[in-house]
């Protein structure tokens, strides 16, 4: 039983990467992050990484993502702190979906800003 338990454990930590993973390649497809005229016009920091970076930097964070949710759904705690962490975790995979739509699409730097200061504010979602 033990080692169905297991591979139940296991399937449910690929479904939420493949997840994860599916959201922010659909975003980035929908925010054509790669051909952004407007992007390369942006005036950035001299501490700004280069460009090759951010492809594989996203596909970590949203595979961190994934791992946190699989954490969260093999977590033993009470089924209300399972919800509350659910809510917390969808609402920030929410806003990381939209972020790069309205960033790259309607040139929204404002509502990155936004997004990053409520995201900074929910910190405390891997307490359940």
């Amino acid at each position: 039983m033990e080692s169905n338990q297991k591979l139940s454990s296991v399937w449910k930590f690929i479904f939420t990467i493949i997840l994860c993973e599916s959201v922010g390649i659909i975003s980035g497809l929908l925010a054509s992050a790669n051909n952004n005229v407007w992007f390369d016009t942006v005036q950035k920091p001299t501490w700004n990484p280069p460009a090759y970076l951010f492809g594989p930097v996203w596909t970590i964070l949203y595979l961190l993502m994934g791992i946190s949710l699989g954490i969260i759904w093999n977590n033993k705690a009470t089924e209300q702190n399972k919800r509350n962490a659910y809510l917390i975790f969808a609402t920030q995979l929410f806003l990381n979906f939209w972020w790069s739509i309205f960033f790259f699409n309607f040139h929204s730097t404002s509502i990155g800003i936004n997004r990053y200061y409520f995201n900074g504010n929910n910190h405390h979602a891997h307490h359940f």
